[in-house]
């Protein structure tokens, strides 16, 4: 560790230890603070604010460095032994102090809002509790110096937000917070099974380059890295890891969205991007590591490209305002996990992807974070979040108004805006693997002017379902008589938004800044040649103007069909979506050892919910020492769960045979090839029995399925302004056209727009 700075060197070394224990110091102030809640919100507004501080005040030794004794010493390194030859150890360097400013940021914009959303919530002792452990939590994984810290601080992490997901405690969230807790242990898991491979053949769990130990396993290198991204994706919620987002988001408190969404799948990037570190750096110039780089970095291409554009997918047709954010946040960490695979695709080539990457993880931490404070400015006023009940609220919140719209141009990258800078920098990394291909391997890879082709058509969908979700709130006219006597937010909360609106609009008109002083350094650390401190001049701006108008017109020829055909209230039939077969996979599981092992999941599921709920009843625990008596209550709650077990285990078997019959009649269906006339038929027959099913066995009378369809809202009625200014791109009536021919008018169009695009640009 000789090029980084040690307690031997500078006190700064101390930094990274110290914003680790700060968190843990105010949480437990705020728990002695109890329910005089200035004095806690203080506490906890003030150690966040403090560790923002300790962050800053490592960007000189970080970056710039400190000499001592003729050499120069950049980034920082703190140990703490603890088992022998394992210990905690730290390390900060460009990469990890970016994320961790960036999330740090989030986080205290978080809790000053939370003062004014807050304000009336149950369990607030709790929430604020919670939010600095998770913080900390969050920092011991970006400034974690080998696998093992990381880990650990990584399934904390899991544990910490839980209360934050479950906040509400009712049937959805509950539902929400065991999905979440189930996903975070399985990757968990994969993410444990590759660090214990990784160790077992390098013997080393040092977060650095580990190219040449790696690089004489065969298939066992694929099989580590699989398991690592697997881990890290499930955080940062790629495809077909990400079904606890738009579960999550719309029961947990806005705040709390603005961390999840902001910060906390941020961790999930960060670790993937150390993946692609271990595996390969620049500068060592060997072939065969950077062939397997080059390998990971395909799949890993695809992977961002395919989490895109199903997540803007599912964007466009969700009503729900924080579900519709959530999914975009999916898409958008396609994005980044896209540029990420560009980089190690082309090696020692890839700094744009790199950068561009790093550049996206900030900027959707800010305009993410925005968006879904926004929407809780909303509901704080209404208490709807489904935006086609809502309109005409410029007049009554023009702050939160204003706050949005800059955020919706952000997101979209509209030129100005912070968005436009790294989603040039993953275009172009995109266009740089396509043209490199020829290079590499022969003969240009025609499948990445593909992948080119879907970036493209996901930026269109990204503008049209945030514009759509910027039009429906607050233009037109009010739907409710009650908005029209609506108030804007408190000040506290405004600070936030304002504060995140300024950011978006700083970056966006000075984006060489962020990209000179924070990005650069992180790309040369990791082995990368920095791509310039004047990359975004004015006339490399002016050449991405024509792509920032085809992606408008793509956005506004979505819109217009999205109402006249009815395509943004489509419903997905069950099969088709991750979470059925999710459902099969975990019934299977269950059915398979429903005795001892569905058991103890129990056990624990009511262990973790009594230390992260029941213990907290009456949040004055120091001050009423009568609810340490909890304890006493364990035993009888565990008993009762047991019973509820053996009744359900009772059932599974009726359960098992509906879901079978369910199957035998689609594939009936299918064969017949008249599934799509009466699918929804069978669909509905079988919830119904489903519903049937619970009721039978667990007696929940408070269970309900909702089965209301969205209000289908005609272009006209929606944004009269923008249907006229558009009337002339369409001459189809608008119709009640069904969903399933609207479904597949919809996906027609796509494979249509892709063949001419293949077509176009081959």
């Amino acid at each position: 560790m000789n090029n980084f700075i040690t307690p031997d060197i500078s006190n700064a070394a101390y930094y990274p230890i110290w914003c680790i224990l700060l968190p843990v110091f105010g949480a437990f102030l705020v728990m002695i603070a109890g329910k005089r809640e200035r004095i806690r919100q203080g506490i906890t507004v003030l150690t966040v604010a403090v560790n923002f501080i300790l962050l800053l005040m490592m960007i000189n030794p970080v970056i710039n460095g400190i000499g001592s004794g003729g050499e120069l010493y950049k980034g920082l390194f703190f140990k703490i032994e603890y088992f022998y030859t394992y210990s905690f150890s730290f390390k900060v360097d460009p990469v990890s102090l970016l994320i961790a400013l960036a999330t740090n940021f989030v986080w205290l914009m978080s809790v000053i809002y939370a003062i004014g959303y807050m304000r009336g919530e149950h369990k607030r002792t709790r929430y604020d509790f919670f939010v600095l452990i998770s913080l900390m939590m969050n920092l011991g994984v970006l400034l974690a110096g080998d696998l093992l810290t990381l880990f650990i601080f990584f399934e904390g992490m899991l544990l910490a937000l839980y209360p934050l997901v479950i906040h509400e405690e009712n049937e959805s969230s509950r539902m929400a917070a065991k999905v979440y807790l189930y996903m975070g242990v399985a990757t968990g898991l994969c993410l444990l099974a590759g660090i214990f491979l990784l160790n077992y053949f390098t013997g080393s769990l040092d977060i650095g380059t580990m190219g040449d130990k790696l690089g004489m396993l065969g298939v066992w290198k694929y099989i580590i890295a699989g398991l690592l991204i697997l881990g890290f994706g499930g955080k940062a919620g790629i495809f077909f890891e990400h079904i606890w987002l738009p579960l999550a988001h719309p029961v947990a408190p806005s705040p709390a969205s603005a961390i999840l969404s902001g910060a906390v799948i941020k961790a999930g990037a960060y670790g993937i991007i150390r993946v692609v570190n271990m595996f390969y750096l620049p500068v060592m110039e060997n072939a065969d590591n950077w062939l397997t780089m080059s390998n990971i970095g395909y799949v890993m291409i695809w992977i961002g490209v395919l989490t895109m554009f199903l997540g803007v997918l599912s964007a466009l047709i969700s009503s729900n305002a924080k579900k519709m954010l959530a999914f975009h946040s999916i898409s958008q960490m396609g994005y980044i996990v896209m540029g990420i695979g560009c980089a190690a695709y082309l090696g020692k080539d890839g700094a744009m992807g790199l950068s561009g990457a790093l550049y996206h993880i900030i900027n959707h931490a800010l305009f993410k974070a925005s968006l879904f404070l926004c929407a809780g400015a909303v509901y704080f006023r209404t208490k709807e979040l489904d935006m086609y009940k809502l309109g005409g609220l410029w007049k009554n919140m023009p702050v939160t108004c204003v706050c949005l719209f800059i955020a919706v141009c952000g997101i979209s990258g509209m030129p100005g805006f912070n968005g436009f800078a790294s989603k040039t920098l993953l275009h172009h990394s995109i266009v740089e693997a396509y043209e490199h291909s020829s290079l590499y391997f022969g003969k240009p890879d025609k499948m990445l002017r593909v992948a080119e082709i879907i970036f493209m058509l996901t930026a269109g969908g990204t503008f049209a379902s945030n514009f759509k979700l910027f039009i429906l709130i607050f233009l037109g006219k009010n739907k409710n008589e009650e908005y029209k006597a609506l108030k804007e937010v408190p000040f506290t909360m405004k600070i936030s938004l304002i504060s995140f609106s300024a950011m978006i609009i700083f970056i966006g008109l000075f984006p060489n800044l962020l990209l000179k002083y924070l990005i650069s350094p992180g790309v040369s650390y990791l082995g990368y040649e920095p791509l310039g401190n004047g990359l975004f001049t004015g006339s490399e701006i002016l050449r991405n103007l024509p792509g920032v108008g085809t992606v408008i017109l793509l956005g506004g020829i979505y819109f217009v069909l999205g109402f006249k055909l009815g395509w943004f209230h489509v419903r997905v039939p069950r099969y088709l979506t991750v979470e059925y077969y999710y459902r099969k996979i975990f019934n299977g599981f269950i059915n398979l050892c429903s005795g001892p092992v569905f058991i103890l999941g129990e056990r624990i599921k009511t262990a973790v919910q009594y230390i992260f709920l029941d213990f907290w009843q009456g949040e004055d625990l120091l001050e009423n020492k009568t609810s340490w008596r909890f304890f006493d209550k364990i035993d009888t709650a565990v008993d009762n769960e047991i019973n509820k077990i053996s009744l359900i285990g009772k059932n599974w078997r009726f359960y098992e045979e509906l879901e079978d019959n369910y199957s035998k009649k689609l594939d009936k269906l299918v064969d017949t090839k008249k599934y799509w006339e009466i699918f929804k038929k069978v669909d509905s027959s079988y919830e119904m029995s489903l519903d049937k099913a619970v009721y039978s066995v667990l007696g929940l009378e408070e269970l309900r399925v909702c089965k209301i369809e969205p209000e289908k809202i005609p272009g006209e009625k929606a944004a009269p302004w923008f249907m006229k200014l558009t009337q002339e791109i369409t001459l189809l009536d608008s119709g009640d056209i069904s969903n399933n021919i609207a479904l597949i008018i919809f996906t027609l169009s796509i494979l249509i727009a892709l063949l001419i695009g293949i077509a176009f640009f081959i």
